[in-house]
């Protein structure tokens, strides 16, 4: 057995599961520390105790994880769950997709670079935390303040990779911004941040600067693709949603 030559606790989110051999998984945590880590959940599929049910996407809460000394390897010990916080989701069809949506653009795009994004990872516990509180077991529609704010963190995490590649998406963004909100010299960060505050409110409902905004999105997730020789499966779902 390989001995473990260091160790890693941090609050995380599960992004995506795969089987791995006959009882274990591969997991991977977007973590508040190191942005996206693969660990290996040894026995994870055959026994539940160990991870108190199991391991699956949308799990958020204090991973312990420990590396090997022969390889870059990291291994889940433990996995401390927050029960309360993101519960609810799986009662709500609508916002469980956008949910898994955020998931896999979190996993795909933060995959490779090995840093911590501590406010982009703030800013989707907060949305996924929104999704768990409005979710209603009676209801199959969907909260509409969601669209706004799903638009905003797609929007602050497209643009957090685009910088970190040299990708230059704000002249676009600010040019659709002068054009359609009247705002002079804006701050392409500032203006996503109030876009998301002012889904919040009710009177935001009528301002909807949304169809710039989508068309903004679909160029700076198509750049990112051909950049990071990635697809996102979901953005087809997520689009026929902003569009419903």
């Amino acid at each position: 057995m390989e001995q473990k030559s260091s160790t890693l606790r941090t609050l995380g989110l599960v992004v995506k599961t795969t089987n791995y051999k006959e009882t274990d998984l591969i997991v991977d945590i977007f973590s508040e520390e190191r942005g996206i880590v693969t660990a290996l959940a040894k026995g994870a599929r055959k026994s539940k105790k160990r991870f108190f049910g199991g391991i699956e996407i949308l799990d958020y809460g204090i991973f312990n994880l420990s590396k090997g000394q022969k390889n870059d390897l990291f291994f889940l010990d433990s996995l401390d769950k927050d029960h309360t916080s993101l519960i609810q989701i799986r009662n709500n069809l609508s916002s469980l997709k956008l949910s898994y949506i955020i998931c896999e653009f979190l996993e795909k795009f933060f995959k490779t670079d090995g840093i911590k994004h501590i406010e982009i990872f703030s800013i989707c516990i907060k949305f996924l935390k929104k999704c768990s509180t409005t979710a209603n077991t009676n209801s199959t529609k969907l909260d509409p303040q969601l669209l706004d704010q799903i638009l905003a963190v797609i929007g602050l995490i497209i643009l957090e990779i685009s910088k970190a590649l040299g990708i230059d998406l704000c002249s676009l963004l600010d040019y659709e911004i002068k054009k359609n909100v009247g705002l002079e010299n804006p701050d392409l960060k500032i203006f996503l941040e109030w876009y998301s505050q002012m889904s919040l409110k009710k009177e935001a409902l009528q301002l909807k600067p949304r169809n710039f905004l989508i068309k903004a999105l679909i160029y700076g997730i198509n750049s990112l693709e051909q950049e990071m020789d990635v697809f996102i499966k979901s953005k087809s779902e997520l689009f026929s949603f902003l569009e419903e």
